[in-house]
């Protein structure tokens, strides 16, 4: 095995790093260590040393690396010191926004501030107008105007952004052809490349953003290089990064779009969440991911992700929509709430029981981590519930204080409510669990989804602890518990494909449309995602051709499938588009003409590693429980008091053996709480349960 070919993959979250190596015969390797906010490479360099120690000099072929840096880059405000340069009269687009309300009766509202203040926007005389015939042309005196400006600013980044400029790009390349001539150090972006559709503040807040992070990016995967360098491997790995999409790119493509990584850990475990349905049989499930910082939770429907052109960051209320900071990148689409095991617990000044949004994160994490943390948190919780053990926390690679933990309850819970000790951490499971049911109920609701017959598959560290109570509070019947649940943004990774998305806006009359002009359109998108998939691309690639459509005078637009066309008509648009629409909406409005908005093209190729996702289907359950010689008082979900509950480990379970709850289920890197029901361990180690009624 010496001389075959492995992969790696590194997931870092907001409190733990995760990795898991797979080897030529496709058996997985796991590990979770601590991340380390102040530098996230470090805790990448140690968890690499940690899971290649003992094997004898692997070849790492590749390495997949889904990063919360971009992310955490805007949120703490740690990007580069840009600038806006854009058409005279939008200087204020990104404080003006859309002048929508995301509470109606809020008179405190807040956003999120822009990324570039006023005193860094510039203006300069330009235009074009919607179809991208040049009004006023640019000039370069106009560019070095502004430029000579800059100087006094010590600005690192600019972000190009002229109105129109999603229909002819050419003032935007000439703009940028002149700044590096002038300032060849400047790192520059231009929303024609970076996101050209139409909406100003959005198309602008996009390119803001991904000239903001970058320098960061460009300097940590330069870093990450160096460090999977000197692992002393037998040759330099292909590092692959992960989109938010669930598709791959180089590094240079992530280095060019660093935006298109906002939410790359995520969109990992909502693949391996795909898979493990598919292998059930079960081609409709709730993916739920919780880990230290947050809980994430994502509806796949016939086997296939739900990915939205949206996204939001920064939002300055976890449910509001409209409240953070508008990107126009293909994300999975899911529903991330401020719901993690560092989620913080505190009575507020009405007397009422707080769990989230603010974290403790990995530094100084929750107080029974002993390492400075006062706050009790739900892992806390977890603890004194006897959810947990504190010896075998990580594999006994963490021992939890569970006095720290009890202290920190009574100090800022339990005395300030009146009630016991276990009473209060009861009440902060309880309470993170409605706040996820809740999230998951609004969000199926927004899609017309009746989730009743999904089945939950539950993941990310903390994400099997409050799965029963998810699961009941969502009145779902199934529950899976996939092998290496703790880490299953990383087998994500390692089953993903190279996969890029563009777009392009051409707003157009169905009944107006040019064929000719729309396949010569849908070409060269196709080129152009070709271009940036570089050496990844297969020979034959799959292509997913999707559309933006309206009736004329709608103000948003519905996305319409197209799948991979060859040849397009306008009865096969308007057909496409009246059955999409009649599914969301129930109806079509007649004699209303129909527009075509926006084309986009998502060019995908081959997984080059495909891991074990292991939840087969076949089997019944013909082997009874191993004697469990041990067990502990612990308090279930929706128990009304503690109760003597077994425990047992996850290896000692062996396929085709007959679960029946309440039982706790204990593996290195998560514990599995599960309560009355019964089920079986599937082919490869899932486990299956169903809930009793």
């Amino acid at each position: 095995m010496k001389d075959q070919a492995w992969s790696l993959a590194i997931d870092i979250g907001g409190t733990f790093t995760d990795l898991a190596l797979l080897d030529p015969h496709g058996n997985v390797i796991t590990h979770k260590i601590l991340s380390t906010p102040d530098d996230p490479n470090r805790a990448v360099l140690q968890g690499c040393q940690e899971i290649l120690r003992g094997l004898s000099s692997p070849s790492v072929d590749r390495v997949i690396h889904g990063t919360t840096l971009v992310t955490n880059a805007i949120l703490e405000r740690r990007g580069a010191r840009t600038a806006l340069m854009t058409t005279q009269g939008f200087r204020d687009v990104l404080e003006i926004r859309r002048e929508g309300r995301y509470d109606l009766y809020d008179l405190k509202l807040e956003f999120p501030e822009p990324l570039v203040p006023r005193d860094r926007r510039f203006e300069v005389r330009e235009r074009l107008d919607d179809q991208g015939k040049v009004l006023e042309a640019i000039s370069k005196e106009e560019v070095h105007r502004v430029l000579d400006q800059l100087k006094s600013y010590q600005v690192e980044a600019l972000a190009i952004c002229f109105l129109h400029a999603y229909a002819n790009p050419q003032h935007e390349q000439l703009a940028r052809e002149w700044c590096l001539d002038h300032e060849s150090a400047l790192s520059v972006s231009i929303s024609s490349e970076v996101a050209p559709e139409i909406r100003e503040y959005e198309r602008t807040s996009t390119t803001v953003a991904n000239a903001y992070v970058q320098g960061v990016t460009r300097g940590y995967l330069t870093d990450l290089s160096k460090n999977l360098n000197s692992l002393g491997l037998s040759k330099a790995p292909t590092l692959q990064i992960m989109q938010s999409d669930g598709g791959m790119m180089t590094p240079d493509a992530a280095q060019h779009l660093p935006i298109r990584l906002v939410e790359s850990g995520p969109a990992g475990g909502v693949l391996a969440a795909a898979r493990v349905g598919i292998g059930l049989g079960d081609k409709n499930v709730v993916a739920f991911d919780m880990g230290g910082t947050t809980a994430k939770i994502a509806f796949i429907e016939d086997g296939k992700p739900r990915v939205q052109s949206t996204f939001e960051v920064d939002r300055q209320h976890f449910y509001r929509k409209g409240s953070g900071l508008p990107l126009l990148v293909p994300s999975m689409d899911l529903v991330e709430i401020g719901a993690g095991g560092g989620s913080l617990a505190s009575v507020g000044p009405l007397g009422t029981l707080l769990v989230g949004p603010q974290s403790s994160g990995a530094d100084p994490g929750p107080a029974c981590y002993a390492r400075g943390g006062t706050k009790p948190t739900v892992t806390d919780a977890d603890v004194v519930l006897g959810l947990l053990d504190p010896e075998y926390f990580l594999g006994g690679k963490l021992t939890l204080d569970k006095d720290k933990a009890v202290h920190a309850i009574q100090q800022a819970v339990a005395n300030p409510l009146g009630v016991s000790v276990p009473e209060a951490a009861h009440a902060i499971y309880e309470t993170i669990g409605s706040h996820m049911a809740e999230a998951a109920r609004v969000h199926a609701a927004e899609r017309g989804l009746d989730l009743q017959n999904h089945t939950l598959v539950a993941f990310g560290g903390a994400g099997p602890v409050h799965a029963w109570s998810l699961a009941k509070q969502l009145r779902l019947k199934r529950v899976l518990f996939p092998t290496h649940a703790g880490v299953a943004s990383c087998l994500g990774f390692l089953g993903a494909a190279p996969a890029f998305e563009v777009v392009q806006t051409q707003v157009v009359d169905l009944t107006q449309l040019n064929m000719e002009k729309a396949s010569q359109t849908l070409s060269f998108l196709t080129d152009r995602a070709k271009g940036i998939l570089g050496s990844q691309a297969s020979r034959h690639p799959h292509r997913e051709v999707r559309v933006d459509m309206r009736y004329q005078g709608q103000g948003s637009e519905i996305q319409v499938r197209l799948g991979d066309v060859d040849q397009l008509t306008q009865d096969i648009l308007r057909s496409h588009f009246e059955s999409t629409y009649q599914k969301l909406y129930g109806r079509t409005i007649q004699g209303i003409p129909i527009e075509i908005v926006t084309w986009r093209v998502r060019l995908e190729g081959d997984p080059t590693a495909v891991p074990p996702f292991d939840a087969a289907s076949e089997g019944v359950a013909s082997k009874p429980l191993p004697v469990l010689k041990r067990s502990r008082e612990a308090w279930l979900p929706g128990g009304t008091q503690p109760e003597e509950v077994c425990v047992v480990r996850r290896q000692d379970l062996e396929e085709g053996t007959a679960i029946e709850g309440p039982l706790i289920v204990e593996e290195e890197q998560s514990t599995l709480i599960l309560g009355h029901g019964r089920g079986r361990v599937l082919k490869g180690g899932a486990l299956l349960m169903e809930l009793a009624s």
